[in-house]
């Protein structure tokens, strides 16, 4: 007869492996993501899916990977299991993936959001403030901007970004356009750079950014 893992396993280090798979799918894009993590978690037992679903913190790391597989009322039911926790949000899917909006599911829920990662700032609603925003990650380059939106629009919307994020406390940038690392660089703590700049303007740049410990 086998003995249900859950039932000799104690709950904490249970729940420690099921927090780390979630990680480990949302740290690599190639491999299965989150969505499907949970649910195989969840498919196991009645007690792997209790413990699960009262588990607010395996719910609480959320991509478009996993929303665009989902509907409208999976995509809410998922963030209600979340309930109250810091939300850790990755939206680097190109709209053109998007079989539904998911943002009027995650609207609500953005105040809640303690890390971004993002490709360009118009992906990100602009209605609701993120006063829970303490790490960004920006990808963005200068051909990622939106279609028919200039430059400078997206450099305001990120403006707006940072001045409504007052928790904000570190940003990691990969780009290959200028302004961008410029406009973040009193809370820069990591750049990844692809595009030559002359020495004496990335000296100067470099000076304003005190807290740069990473530079590729």
């Amino acid at each position: 007869m086998t003995t249900d893992p859950a039932m000799v396993l104690p709950l904490d280090v249970l729940t420690g492996i099921f927090l780390l798979a979630c990680r480990l799918q949302f740290a690599d894009p190639g491999m299965l993501n989150e969505f499907f993590t949970l649910w195989a978690i969840s498919e196991v037992s009645r007690t792997w899916r209790n413990i699960a679903l009262s588990t607010p913190l395996l719910w609480s790391i959320i991509t478009l990977r996993s929303l665009v597989q989902m509907n409208s009322e999976s995509a809410k039911r998922w963030l209600s299991y979340s309930v109250e926790c810091p939300l850790t949000l990755d939206l680097l899917l190109p709209s053109i993936f998007f079989k539904y909006d998911p943002f009027p599911a995650l609207r609500p829920h953005l105040p809640r959001v303690r890390e971004l990662t993002v490709a360009r700032p118009f992906d990100i609603p602009g209605d609701s403030p993120l006063t829970s925003l303490e790490y960004l990650n920006l990808v963005w380059h200068s051909h990622n901007a939106k279609e028919g939106a200039p430059e400078g629009v997206e450099l305001k919307r990120l403006r707006g970004l940072l001045e409504d994020a007052p928790r904000l406390r570190a940003i990691r940038v990969t780009t290959n356009f200028l302004p961008v690392f410029k406009l973040a660089s009193t809370k820069l703590v990591e750049l990844n750079l692809s595009l030559q700049v002359p020495v004496t303007e990335l000296y100067e740049f470099l000076s304003a950014c005190p807290d740069l410990t990473v530079l590729n």
